[in-house]
């Protein structure tokens, strides 16, 4: 796969839901969702005020240590709270781990290219790149809708699956890459998980890593 990175100079698309995205046709992205249950309301609200105050001091593009700081102030901790195991963790389950799998390499190669991506307890952290005119909201909107539809087929129940949104991050450079596959790869690990509690997907090595898989 070749690889397209952020790149400042190119045409940049801008679109807001919740929180404004950028998007550039092809570029690769690392993306985290994560599950209704996941964060409280009040944690999603503190989080999106902080978020929003600093955003309007930190216009987009970043540069690369802008981009750090961000990271640092809000992907982590929010990341480390998810790590936490809060809520259902649904996807612990290895049946609903396995159906937002399927989907999620349905249209492999068509529409996108997944690199690597990891199915945790509460939420999902996934590298790709779009493909032709597929934009990364309706992919997102695909992947969310009918995995909420089959879970929810297979738990016998009717709840809103997904928190609404999403968190993404446009790949600046190779060594971004490779930290990003190595955030992925070590999750699991870092949240104490044991076999048959994830998914772990890795395209470059041409097979998956299914530690999580239960018999």
């Amino acid at each position: 796969m070749d690889i397209n990175y952020f790149n400042p100079r190119d045409k940049i698309e801008k679109h807001i839901y919740r929180l404004p995205h950028w998007q550039q046709t092809g570029t690769m992205y690392f993306v985290t969702w994560h599950l209704a249950d996941s964060l409280p309301k009040s944690v999603r609200h503190k989080i999106s005020f902080q978020k929003q105050n600093w955003l309007k001091s930190h216009p987009k593009p970043w540069d690369a240590a802008t981009s750090k700081e961000y990271h640092f102030n809000f992907t982590l901790p929010l990341e480390k709270y998810l790590d936490q195991g809060a809520g259902s963790c649904l996807l612990k389950q290895q049946k609903c781990a396995a159906a937002l799998k399927e989907v999620m390499l349905k249209y492999q190669d068509i529409r996108y290219e997944v690199d690597t991506f990891v199915i945790m307890p509460n939420h999902v952290h996934a590298l790709f790149q779009c493909l032709d005119e597929w934009e990364i909201q309706k992919i997102l909107q695909q992947w969310k809708g009918v995995s909420s539809h089959e879970i929810n087929r297979l738990q016998g129940s009717k709840p809103p699956l997904w928190q609404e949104g999403y968190w993404d991050r446009m790949i600046r450079s190779p060594e971004h890459l490779k930290r990003c596959r190595t955030y992925i790869r070590d999750n699991p690990k870092k949240a104490y998980l044991r076999a048959g509690e994830f998914i772990l997907f890795e395209k470059k090595r041409c097979e998956d890593t299914e530690r999580g898989h239960m018999s």
